[in-house]
C-alpha cells in the first residue's frame, strides 16, 4: 500500500484549531484486492529535529481497492496555539518539513481467494506518507504556511492596540510604531536579530521625542502627564527604557544580537511595545486636554 500526501486545509468550525489532511491510498499490487476498514496516524516535524506534533483523528470505513486502484481518505490533527508556538520556534521562518505516518486496519486478499473471506485476513499496516514527488519528507512552503497561520488565528506574539496621538506630538510616536510593527514581522519570519534592531530603533524615536538633557526631559514628562510627582516617577521609568535599548543594542553583526533567539526578541518587543503604548496613550490624552 502506498500513501501520498495531497494537501491540507484548516477546519474553520473546530473549537481547537485543526488541520485536515487529504491522503491518497494506492493498492500497488496487481495480484490482490485491498479493503480499508480504519485509519489513524501521527504528524511530525522533521527539521531541525524529529519531533511528534500530534495524532491524526481515527476514521472508519469499508473501502475496496481493486488491483492497482486508488482512493482518498481524510484525517485531521489538533494544532493548538501551544503546539504552534513550538513548531514556529523550531521552523524559524523556513519551510515546514513535515512527516505523516499512516496507520491502517486493512486486508489484502488474493484475486484467486474464494469467498467468504476470514477475519484473520485483517491486519495492521504502518505507512510513511510520501510527497507528490515521492519524497518521504513533505515540504510545506513558507508562504503557504504563513497563510495557514493566519487562518488558524495564530500570532507568535500578542498584537497590541495603540492610541495614535495627533501631530505634532504624534510624529515620533508614529515612526516608533512602524519600527515595532516591523519588529513583529521579523519575529514571525524567524529573524530574531533584525527584530531586536527594530526595537532599538523604536526607542531611538522615543528618545528624539523626549529630548536630551535632564531639564528637557523633566519638562517633557510634566507636559505629558500634567502631574509633577508622576513626572518624577516617569523620569525614573525612563531609565528602564535606556536599559531596554541596551538589551537590544548594536547592529545585526554585533555578537549579542547575532546570538539572540525568539525568547530574546519577544522579551524586547513586549517591553518596548509597553513603553510606546504608554507614551502614545498619554500624549493622546494630553493633546485633547
Amino acid at each position: 500500500m502506498i500513501a501520498t500526501f495531497l494537501g491540507f486545509k484548516v477546519l474553520g468550525y473546530a473549537m481547537i484549531p485543526r488541520l485536515q489532511f487529504d491522503i491518497e491510498l494506492s493498492n500497488e499490487s496487481n495480484e490482490h484486492h485491498a479493503w480499508i476498514y480504519g485509519w489513524t496516524g501521527d504528524v511530525f516535524i522533521h527539521h531541525p529535529q524529529h519531533m511528534l506534533i500530534g495524532s491524526l483523528s481515527t476514521g472508519f470505513g469499508s473501502f475496496h481497492l481493486g488491483p492497482l486502484a486508488k482512493t482518498k481518505i481524510r484525517a485531521d490533527c489538533e494544532m493548538s496555539h501551544e503546539k504552534l508556538d513550538i513548531l514556529e520556534d523550531l521552523r524559524q521562518g523556513a519551510n515546514w518539513q513535515m512527516g505523516i505516518t499512516l496507520k491502517l486496519l486493512c486486508a489484502l486478499i488474493p484475486k484467486t481467494a474464494p469467498a467468504p473471506h476470514d477475519i484473520s485476513l485483517i491486519r495492521y499496516e504502518e505507512i510513511s506518507t510520501q510527497s507528490s514527488t515521492g519524497d518521504r519528507v513533505i515540504e510545506i512552503p513558507r508562504s503557504a504556511w504563513d497563510d495557514t497561520l493566519q487562518e488558524l488565528n495564530y500570532g507568535s506574539i500578542l498584537t497590541l492596540r495603540f492610541a495614535f496621538p495627533p501631530p505634532p506630538l504624534g510624529t515620533q510616536i508614529d515612526k516608533s510604531l512602524e519600527f515595532i510593527k516591523d519588529a513583529q514581522k521579523k519575529i514571525n519570519d524567524g529573524e530574531w536579530a533584525d527584530s531586536l534592531v527594530g526595537c532599538r530603533k523604536a526607542i531611538d524615536e522615543l528618545q528624539k521625542l523626549v529630548g536630551q538633557g535632564e531639564e528637557k526631559q523633566k519638562a517633557f514628562f510634566q507636559n505629558m502627564l500634567g502631574d509633577e510627582k508622576k513626572a518624577e516617577a516617569c523620569e525614573d521609568l525612563w531609565q528602564a527604557v535606556q536599559k531596554a535599548k541596551n538589551f537590544a543594542s548594536g547592529g545585526p553583526h554585533t555578537y549579542w544580537v547575532k546570538a539572540a533567539d525568539k525568547r530574546d526578541a519577544e522579551l524586547a518587543i513586549r517591553v518596548v511595545s509597553a513603553f510606546v503604548h504608554y507614551f502614545a496613550s498619554n500624549l493622546a490624552r494630553a493633546s485633547t486636554a
